[in-house]
């Protein structure tokens, strides 16, 4: 049995390893990282804060997170339901992080019980993290949204998981992007309810245009030079583009702005990164563009 222990602890990867893992290309093995430093809890914190100092963004994003995650919760004051609904609790909060189209959304409500994560990956997956009635941490996965609500309908329904968003616990977040997926952050929401979006938010909204300029993380992840690249924010912004790819030449030609990149519409190669493979499309000119 000795024998046995010590060699589990040998192949067991130690936390600065794991760290490491938080950048690979692979996003079921970051997955896989990110939920062994979690359960390491406390003696990982070394690690992730010199994580939070790494030249990879995936790996800084996630360490901070993380040490996040592992920070005392302090104990609620009893709360007071909330007016004129009837239901949730003043306090509660919600913290969206989106990274490389990779989106954690983390619900705490304001009673006292247990924060609930919901986990999206841009290739579809999702996994929801919650404790069961006994306070035993679970998680529930699947290939999509849609597979999800219906492989786990009781969890979906028990915790307020649609094809919208997610309602629970006094506390609302919608699914639709907040921003560039490739520029991270956090969004925070407190005790609010009312349709996806709300009425004089979307009112507000400027339409998206169809090209956007690269942020710093998306170019240091992608090795981009200085004054090259343009990021894709729509659906056929011109012949054969698609959403979050990244354009980085017309016609052999190097772009560098979202001025430039408009005339895409008329070229006949244009050269672009899709899926961290960089590739060339032959198009046919669009005049009407």
């Amino acid at each position: 049995m000795l024998t046995i222990a010590l060699a589990l602890m040998v192949a067991q990867d130690a936390p600065e390893d794991l760290v490491r893992k938080l950048g690979v290309d692979d996003y079921a093995e970051r997955e896989k990282a990110t939920e062994a430093l979690r359960k390491l809890g406390p003696s990982a914190e070394a690690a992730l804060k010199k994580g939070q100092e790494s030249e990879d963004p995936e790996v800084r994003a996630r360490s901070k997170a993380l040490i996040e995650e592992l920070k005392p919760q302090a104990t609620p004051r009893r709360p007071k339901p909330m007016a004129p609904f009837g239901q949730g609790f003043r306090g509660s909060s919600v913290s969206v992080q989106t990274f490389n189209g990779d989106s954690t959304y983390v619900i705490t409500p304001g009673d006292g019980t247990p924060a609930l994560t919901f986990r999206k990956a841009a290739a579809g997956d999702v996994k929801l993290e919650y404790q069961d009635d006994a306070g035993k941490a679970q998680t529930a996965q699947a290939k999509s949204l849609a597979a999800f609500l219906k492989e786990h309908k009781d969890l979906a329904a028990k915790y307020g998981v649609s094809e919208e968003g997610i309602d629970y616990a006094g506390a609302r977040v919608s699914f639709k992007p907040v921003q560039n997926p490739f520029g991270g952050g956090f969004r925070f929401n407190f005790g609010r309810r009312g349709p996806w979006p709300l009425e004089d938010e979307e009112k507000k909204e400027a339409p998206k245009p169809g090209f956007e300029a690269v942020s710093d993380a998306l170019r240091a992840q992608l090795g981009l030079p200085e004054g090259q690249g343009v990021l894709v924010s729509r659906d056929e912004a011109a012949p054969g583009l698609r959403k979050h790819d990244v354009l980085l030449e017309i016609d052999g030609r190097p772009v560098g702005s979202p001025a430039e990149a408009r005339k895409a519409s008329s070229a006949v190669s244009l050269t672009i990164f899709r899926k961290g493979q960089r590739e060339t499309l032959r198009v046919a000119p669009r005049k009407d563009f």
